[in-house]
């Protein structure tokens, strides 16, 4: 696991769509965004090794939280503290190899 940051949060709204591009994807189609507390945790797995791109993105594109890492196959999970966050939308957005998944969600404190 990795943290990149840690503020209450009262709720998370996730909303999600997976794009792929048929050929030998690295990712699972599954992509797990999970709100504990002030940290928001995104679980992914890795079908084979690549270059993991997870990025929390304000509505208007700019990246809040990053993380990029080349990791092996299998279960992943990122950990992005919210504590400093305001209340807002934001996109989590995961590309590894050829598939990328995207997943909206809203913040309230």
């Amino acid at each position: 696991y990795h943290t990149v940051q840690t503020v209450v949060v009262k709720s998370v709204t996730i909303t999600d769509s997976t794009e792929a591009i048929p050929q030998t994807p690295a990712f699972s189609k599954s992509l797990n965004v999970v709100r504990q507390g002030s940290v928001l945790e995104v679980n992914y797995t890795l079908t084979q090794p690549a270059p993991a791109d997870i990025q929390l993105v304000s509505i208007k594109g700019k990246a809040i939280r990053k993380f990029n890492e080349h990791q092996g196959a299998g279960r992943h999970a990122v950990r992005f503290d919210l504590s400093e966050i305001p209340a807002g939308v934001y996109m989590v957005k995961a590309t590894a190899g050829s598939l990328k998944a995207t997943k909206k969600i809203h913040l309230t404190k």
